[in-house]
């Protein structure tokens, strides 16, 4: 745990920017692999999903978190975001040979 604010605040701005990164190299990867013709429809299909799930991703995490706590709930995410990775790592080569 971090005890220190000034430490605090840039560790909120590292992770705020590396989540702004992923963002937009997932809209380019989406954008990137879909027709022309079907992209408008894809995107707004995939912000419609992005508005409604993340909302709901989080107020289940702050279930959780009430539940279990919160080191254990950010420890279980983390296991199932790296777990997802793999998933897509090993069944969707051609996310890796994205070009």
């Amino acid at each position: 745990r971090i005890r220190s604010l000034p430490l605090s605040l840039l560790c909120i701005a590292g992770v705020g920017g590396a989540l702004i990164l992923v963002y937009n190299l997932c809209a380019a990867l989406v954008q990137s692999a879909v027709e022309d013709r079907l992209r408008g429809r894809v995107m707004a299909f995939y912000n419609l999903a992005f508005a409604t799930l993340y909302p709901l991703g989080s107020l289940l995490a702050g279930a959780a978190a009430q539940g279990v706590g919160p080191v254990a709930t950010v420890t279980a995410c983390a296991g199932l975001t790296a777990a997802f990775a793999v998933a897509v790592w090993v069944v969707a080569p051609r996310v890796r040979a994205w070009e």
